[in-house]
């Protein structure tokens, strides 16, 4: 059915709803309690306070990282046997000095790079954002899996959004089918090969300062096509620590029973 608005009438609502999208985010509590063993729950609140940042912003590297590791896999979603895949997007927005960058490196980046990929040689991120590399990459990976990481992700989803442009580069439609872990089927230009990847696993762990990404947001629910809601996006709040107060959780992170969660 054709709708009655025009499309700068549809733009001009979906822009509005950016301020209350910002206001929804901020009030999204996480269960730790309902989620986690308290154990783990307390080593990750001192393991993020000791690094200068909050177990809430380390979710964003911790959860895609996990989800990556574990493969193209699925999960029951409801009492009807119906299972979605585990590949997740997520984008925590934060402020400047929220402690983003320390959340990054120590619960995606550090992860993957020292223990994974250095030791198995096995390559998870992803370096190479065209259809060719990133198939190449997800081919020849155990599991067919991959993660893509962000520091700042507003600048990745204006060039997935743009990509439409440069049919070289994957987009937004083929984040979408990667998400889904849809069959990808790619065949060269010159039409000389066909490959398939039957269930492809990937994952997103990004953050953004709040400002730089909801422009993205609008242009995403305009497109209509379920993109922004395959995207986990909230905004937690900083708890910013005096220098004492960092010295006293490293202090405490040295001297706790549990030392790591691998």
């Amino acid at each position: 059915m054709a709708s009655a608005f025009p499309s700068s009438a549809k733009r001009s609502r979906t822009a509005a709803e950016a301020p209350s999208v910002r206001k929804q985010g901020k009030e999204v509590s996480i269960p730790w309690e309902e989620i986690c063993p308290a154990l783990i729950s307390e080593w990750l609140d001192t393991f993020s306070r000791a690094n200068n940042t909050t177990r809430d912003i380390l979710l964003a590297s911790v959860l895609p990282t996990v989800a990556c590791l574990m493969g193209p896999s699925t999960v029951k979603v409801d009492c009807r046997m119906r299972t979605e895949s585990i590949n997740l997007y997520m984008i925590c927005l934060c402020d400047p000095g929220a402690g983003k960058s320390p959340a990054f490196h120590h619960g995606c980046a550090q992860p993957i790079r020292l223990h994974v990929e250095a030791k198995e040689d096995n390559p998870l991120f992803v370096d190479e954002f065209t259809e060719a590399g990133l198939f190449r990459q997800l081919k020849s990976t155990p599991g067919h899996k991959a993660i893509i990481g962000k520091e700042e992700a507003s600048q990745f989803f204006d060039q997935l959004l743009g990509a439409s442009r440069e049919k070289s580069r994957i987009d937004m439609e083929r984040m979408i089918q990667l998400y889904d872990g849809s069959t990808w089927v790619y065949t060269r230009a010159d039409k000389s090969a066909r490959q398939v990847i039957d269930s492809p696993g990937v994952s997103v762990s990004g953050y953004s300062q709040p400002n730089r990404f909801f422009p993205i947001y609008v242009k995403l629910k305009e497109r209509q096509d379920g993109a922004v809601d395959r995207i986990l996006m909230y905004q937690p709040l900083p708890h910013r620590l005096a220098a004492h107060e960092t010295k006293e959780y490293i202090t405490k992170l040295n001297n706790s029973k549990l030392k790591d969660i691998r």
